[in-house]
């Protein structure tokens, strides 16, 4: 498995098929890890975030979720980069042998969300040992501007007022429900880079877990909630585009992550 930096994060040039082999590794190990599903919003908000990259590139596995990753890869180093989306790696995941004799956890996205994609997920994999789904809990994370919200992303949502001690409840509350199940496997969709920083800060207080998964919106996507961008504009790299018709109010988010992206691995190019 080899490694490029695309503007001082780390990408791993590594397969689907190599992604599933090294994730049953992990979840034989008695070590933990962690890995990250990539995109072009993530790029852009590390370059003023130093912990948020030092925490991507830290992680196990970072994997492109994105073809804009694909063509910035060619374009400055030459290297082709397989697009393995958060969605279609927990259904690979659920698919693969290795997991049948694993409890798995899903944790994050819109109340009663992670439920009704667990309910799904067990329906379409019989064998699929899913011990808990936990929505999403409003919270802060300490010493940090970002807020992991408990329904919608929209910002009309009503905006947080959990003083510190009521996050610390509510963080140790939320652990010991995950401990209680024992899983091997979490998944943790509070959108980035809230899931990431909430990983790195609380992994070891889950000792069970071999390997926890940052995996965005994938769980709106299973149970429903959002639809998919249609096949063609997937393999175009319109998603950005889809989302933007279906949730017009990321207008903002968007354009910086799209622009904000390509504008810097332009200049990154003309350094070279």
């Amino acid at each position: 498995m080899s490694k490029i930096d695309i503007l001082d994060v780390r990408v791993d040039k590594i397969t689907s098929t190599e992604v599933l082999k090294k994730i049953g590794e992990f979840l034989k190990s008695n070590d933990q890890h962690y890995f990250v599903t990539v995109n072009l919003e993530m790029f852009v908000r590390s370059q003023e975030d130093k912990e948020f990259l030092r925490i991507l590139n830290n992680s196990d596995i970072n994997i492109t979720d994105g073809m804009g990753f694909s063509w910035a890869a060619k374009f400055i180093s030459g290297v082709s980069l397989e697009r393995i989306a958060g969605v279609d790696l927990i259904y690979k995941i659920c698919e693969a042998d290795f997991i049948k004799d694993k409890k798995i956890y899903l944790m994050g996205a819109g109340e009663g969300i992670a439920k009704k994609a667990a309910n799904i997920l067990e329906k379409k994999y019989s064998d699929l040992n899913i011990v808990g789904a936990e929505e999403g809990i409003y919270f802060k994370i300490p010493n940090s501007k970002f807020q992991i919200p408990n329904k919608s992303q929209n910002p009309k949502s009503k905006k947080d007022t959990t003083s510190d001690n009521e996050f610390y409840k509510l963080n140790r509350n939320l652990i010991e429900k995950i401990n209680n199940t024992k899983p091997d496997l979490l998944f943790v969709a509070f959108g980035s880079p809230k899931q990431e920083k909430w990983i790195a800060e609380n992994l070891k207080k889950m000792p069970s877990v071999k390997l926890a998964i940052g995996i965005g919106g994938a769980f709106d996507f299973i149970a429903g909630e959002v639809r998919r961008a249609p096949k063609f504009m997937q393999k175009l790299g319109l998603e950005w585009l889809w989302r933007l018709i279906l949730q017009p109010w990321r207008i903002k988010r968007i354009y910086k992550a799209t622009a904000g992206f390509g504008w810097m691995v332009f200049k990154s190019k003309i350094k070279q």
